[in-house]
């Protein structure tokens, strides 16, 4: 099966935007992420394989933990900060990084011995930016040959009812201005009629799609949290709070986000899941 979108837009978007003040922005995200990495692989060096690095925040954490990384990015400019990043920290050599289209990964981290596999999967963006549902399912398929028995993959989902909550907060005009680029996100999780100029594109999920991608992936869902309940489309909510607070309200949000009422209140889902072995 070959790609079946052209992604060189969304690799320009990120050559001209950089990631680096993400986290600030949506700091709540960051926060969560970090503590669920921390709660789920902090017992044991693991051996790591990260789609969509970015700039390295995560790599950073994942090799300060003692992990070990194969650090896979398709922008040639975030591979170039991820390894100054990780080079300032003197932790260059528990990283190793691959410029790749992660739909491509299988051929692009080559796979010479059983030694060569991984113990965690980490998908931090390419999920939410191939729009088609074939190539969800090409990459996830291809990631999953790259797992040791009973390892994990930590997918990031953007999900469908947390646009729409930051829609209403952020950028309430968009509804009159585009309805049917709303009913496109609403319907089938992405803008049909996007310009591909550059500007961000992805896809939103719901809940069944989540479930459907898993199964036809040859995937099943042990764990999901929300990155950030509670606080709909607005990050000033966690981001004004004194570092005190954060921490306490990390660990507060931590305990609910695998709680399935509070799924919905946020716009990102950490999937945790594992290959299903045939019996």
């Amino acid at each position: 099966m070959k790609p079946q979108d052209d992604i060189q837009d969304i690799i320009n978007y990120y050559s001209q935007n950089g990631e680096d003040l993400r986290h600030e922005r949506h700091q709540l995200e960051f926060a969560l992420m970090k503590r669920t990495l921390k709660a789920y692989f902090s017992d044991r060096p693991l051996r790591f394989l990260e789609l969509g690095a970015g700039t390295g925040w995560y790599t950073e954490i994942l090799a300060e933990m003692g992990h070990e990384i194969v650090a896979l990015e398709p922008t040639e400019n975030l591979i170039k900060l991820n390894q100054k990043r990780i080079t300032e920290k003197k932790l260059e050599d528990r990283v190793e990084w691959v410029m790749a289209d992660a739909r491509n990964v299988a051929t692009a981290v080559k796979i010479e011995h059983e030694n060569r596999k991984f113990d965690v999967i980490l998908n931090m963006g390419p999920f939410y930016h191939l729009e088609q549902t074939a190539d969800r399912e090409l990459m996830f398929q291809e990631s999953l040959k790259l797992l040791k028995p009973q390892g994990l993959h930590c997918g990031i989902f953007l999900s469908r009812v947390g646009y729409t909550s930051y829609i209403l907060n952020k950028q309430p005009g968009s509804l009159l201005q585009d309805p049917e680029g709303f009913r496109d996100i609403m319907t089938q999780g992405y803008f049909s009629t996007h310009p591909k100029n550059g500007t961000f594109r992805g896809h939103f999920t719901d809940l069944i799609e989540l479930s459907e991608l898993h199964q036809k992936s040859g995937a099943q869902i042990q764990k999901l949290h929300v990155l950030d309940p509670c606080i709909g489309g607005d990050d000033e909510i966690f981001n004004r709070l004194s570092e005190e607070q954060k921490a306490i309200w990390t660990e507060v949000l931590f305990a609910l986000s695998s709680d399935a009422g509070f799924w919905s209140s946020g716009r990102t889902w950490l999937a945790i899941s594992q290959a299903i072995v045939a019996e």
